[in-house]
């Protein structure tokens, strides 16, 4: 017998971190988080290529130091 679950709201009020959620498997992740009920906040290098309002991105490129940047 094939048990079917129930996520929504399963994580209301939580808050996830999603490195390297803006493409494939992260991006897919982030957005079952998101479903699931919790905040999200995702970090990469690039930014989105479609915005979500319902996401929260950190840009997070660790190739360099701040101070390297300047």
């Amino acid at each position: 017998m094939e048990q079917i679950f129930n996520f929504n709201n399963e994580l209301h009020g939580k808050i996830a971190l999603v490195t390297g959620g803006t493409k494939g498997t992260g991006k897919a992740i982030a957005e079952r988080i998101l479903d699931a009920g919790a905040t999200v906040i995702i970090t990469a290098r690039i930014a989105p290529e479609k915005p979500n309002k319902k996401l929260h991105f950190i840009s997070a490129d660790l190739n360099q130091s701040a101070e390297h940047k300047k």
